[in-house]
């Protein structure tokens, strides 16, 4: 058999980054390699050694986690390799990341709306050493969305009353799986890292609201974050506040490797998903296959939601809770909630073509979509992009 020459992901990230964590499986010409240690291994040495064993010979690398690798990513050019892309999806280790950044070929970003908070917003503004070196190199610049894992795709042919059966048999799955009370209600969930850019401080007294005014049952699904990003009193804040509340929301607060069946599991049986990240969000996966799950997002327009106000949400803008004015916004939040809890109970049917439009969007963003944007993006020179500010 010849040997195919194609190109390797290296996801240095135990949890398994959401923008490589398929593309293995999808296309053979594309090699994927998970490192085990992301923090105290040797990332160049691991990757170097997969190289000279390869069955295949990558022209080209591009990494998920450029905070991790840092000043080497130069030395990842061996063999067949000519070219270096990296992918950038959260803002930790800056000084690796801007080295990053000047040595690479192709920068990869998962959002516009994520490209201008950096480029030209209060992203930027926090961090001016990030912003002028991904100034320096716009003409790198590719946005490329994470795609939406193909298991989490409901069918596009199923109509209103078939969505709703597929949740109603995977909420009795669910329940039978993590043990929850019996109820009638919809179901809130709320899945996220603990982090404090996804703002559980306005998602979580929504959850409760809706438990307490009997609109609502829900389920807080809270994951650790990276090791290097994680904030020891917030993640304390949040056991306490799940502690207090036991006896009526089911809590659960989970490593980061949890398997991703079963979060599959929970986002198929949800009614309604809140995501209430701030500006910070560079893209927010599991929103986009909550969609394709069939569930109903209310959330801020931040991120992956930045990018659907107008496919998904165009006859419904007010799930889209701006935060712009932050004097009432946990209340306009919670208020939102609250209304959909009540629509769902009294007038189902009127959210299902919500519904149905939330699964076409993710499935124009799933990883079968995706890929061929990534073989795009990994296929092109430094000397063949555009010497251009202007973002594709």
């Amino acid at each position: 058999m010849a040997v195919q020459c194609g190109s390797l992901i290296v996801n240095p990230c135990t949890d398994g980054r959401a923008c490589v964590r398929a593309v293995a499986n999808l296309d053979q010409a594309i090699e994927f390699l998970q490192l085990e240690d992301s923090l105290s291994g040797d990332l160049v040495r691991q990757t170097r050694e997969h190289l000279a064993t390869s069955k295949n010979r990558p022209t080209t690398i591009c990494v998920t986690a450029p905070e991790c690798f840092g000043a080497v990513i130069s030395d990842l050019r061996v063999g067949s390799v000519s070219r270096v892309a990296v992918t950038l999806d959260c803002i930790a280790n800056l000084s690796a990341i801007c080295e990053a950044i000047e040595q690479a070929d192709v920068i990869a970003l998962p959002t516009r709306f994520y490209a201008s908070q950096i480029l030209s917003g209060p992203l930027g503004q926090r961090h001016p050493r990030l912003q002028a070196s991904l100034a320096s190199n716009s003409h790198k610049i590719r946005i490329v969305p994470l795609g939406a894992r193909d298991a989490f795709l409901l069918s596009a042919d199923l109509d209103g009353n078939g969505i709703r059966a597929t949740k109603r048999q995977a909420l009795s799955a669910l329940r039978s799986q993590l043990k929850l009370r019996e109820c009638a209600l919809p179901l809130v969930v709320v899945v996220s890292r603990i982090a404090q850019q996804k703002q559980l401080d306005v998602a979580l007294p929504a959850v409760e609201a809706a438990v307490a005014s009997g609109m609502g049952q829900a389920l807080v699904w809270l994951i650790e974050s990276d090791a290097e990003l994680r904030d020891a009193e917030y993640i304390h804040r949040f056991r306490e506040f799940a502690q207090d509340r036991a006896d009526t929301i089911d809590f659960r607060i989970l490593p980061r490797n949890v398997a991703p069946e079963v979060t599959q599991s929970v986002l198929t049986a949800a009614d309604i998903g809140l995501f209430s990240s701030d500006s910070t969000e560079p893209f927010g996966i599991w929103p986009l296959e909550a969609l394709g799950c069939g569930t109903l997002i209310v959330g801020c327009p931040t991120g992956v939601l930045s990018e659907l106000a107008e496919e998904v949400y165009s006859d419904r803008p007010e799930l889209l809770v701006d935060p712009a004015n932050p004097c009432d916004f946990n209340d306009r939040f919670t208020s939102t909630v609250l209304g959909v809890c009540d629509e769902l109970t009294n007038q189902p049917s009127e959210l299902d073509e919500l519904r149905r439009r939330g699964i076409a969007a993710a499935a124009q963003r799933s990883w079968k979509a995706v890929l061929p944007r990534y073989r795009s993006l990994l296929g092109m020179s430094a000397q063949r992009l555009p010497s251009t500010a202007a973002i594709p």
